[in-house]
């Protein structure tokens, strides 16, 4: 998904994927097993869902409902 949506980065430590509110996530979305590091920002979601995840960060986003299961390493920035 990363290279059809042009994500920059590259998803490790130094050089996380940038999620940026332009980009096409859905506002139901799910993420599923991702040691990524990703960063989201500047994004609206009715219900997110991260399921086995870590290293994800997101900053000035907006959710409605946000699932965590069996996560670590998720920070939330406003």
């Amino acid at each position: 998904m990363a290279v059809i949506e042009q994500w920059g980065g590259k998803g490790t430590s130094e050089e996380p994927f940038i999620i940026e509110s332009d980009h096409s996530l859905p506002l139901r979305s799910i993420i599923k097993d991702s040691s990524f590091f990703i960063v989201v920002r500047n994004s609206t979601f009715i219900s997110l869902t991260l399921n086995k995840c870590k290293n994800i960060r997101f900053e000035r986003c907006i959710f409605e409902v946000l699932q965590l299961i069996n996560c670590s390493d998720i920070i939330i920035n406003q």
